[in-house]
């Protein structure tokens, strides 16, 4: 008797949405403490939006953290059921990860806000890349 290993696109939908819970609670988590020991390490956590000048503050990060891993669920659910659906979510999620870098980076009062934030980019893409790209069980 031989046991095949579900695919994204044979796999139940409930796995990538668990899946999709522990990666948004998993990113959160990570970030949260990335902005506490930020603060705690002077980062002041300024940002420039237009001619305002805004304090990202403990729950922003949360938030995006979570929005960002349910708008790359929600991809990875379109585009799962595609040929090369995981291929291209893959490259989808490494360019728009590549390209969320500028925002921290330009828009950051000092380096080591811009530094910081982009970290926090680069762990909610990390966390999708390790838990969606497995087939949920």
């Amino acid at each position: 008797m031989t046991s095949t290993r579900p695919t994204l696109a044979t796999a139940p939908a409930t796995g990538l949405w668990r899946n999709a819970g522990l990666a948004a609670g998993v990113a959160a988590i990570a970030n949260l403490v990335i902005w506490g020991i930020g603060k705690a390490a002077g980062v002041a956590f300024l940002v420039t939006q237009g001619s305002t000048e805004r304090e990202v503050t403990f729950a922003l990060p949360i938030v995006a953290s979570v929005i960002g891993v349910l708008i790359g669920a929600v991809a990875l659910w379109v585009l799962g059921r595609l040929n090369r659906g995981l291929t291209i979510w893959t490259a989808l999620v490494a360019g728009v990860g590549a390209l969320s870098l500028i925002s921290p980076l330009t828009a950051g009062k000092d380096t080591s806000t811009g530094i910081t934030l982009a970290l926090m980019h680069v762990v909610v893409v990390g966390a999708l890349l390790t838990f969606l790209r497995r087939p949920a069980a």
